[in-house]
């Protein structure tokens, strides 16, 4: 199945009625994170990025994006590989 994340100002994501921001890292991975989470999407299916009508990326398997954090600081862009933890104390707001 094909899922259609659409990229709005410079730092979030929106993908059905989820919605991830963030001003100092990749957006796509953590909203398709959290629909996985819910169900919304599963690691075989494709994505594709919009940011209002131009194509950014298209048919890309989710787990491209699933699979790594992008970090931007000081240094530039920051490729992570992700590593789930869940701080039972914190919520992290959407």
């Amino acid at each position: 199945m094909r899922h259609t994340v659409e990229l709005e100002e410079y730092h979030t994501a929106k993908l059905g009625g989820l919605e991830y921001k963030s001003k100092t890292g990749g957006v796509i991975g953590p909203v398709l994170r959290k629909a996985m989470k819910e169900g919304i999407v599963s690691e075989g299916d494709t994505v594709r990025v919009m940011r209002g009508d131009t194509l950014c990326f298209s048919d890309v398997p989710v787990e491209a994006f699933t699979s790594y954090n992008i970090k931007e600081d000081d240094k530039g862009l920051r490729r992570i590989k992700y590593v789930p933890y869940e701080n039972p104390h914190y919520k992290q707001e959407s």
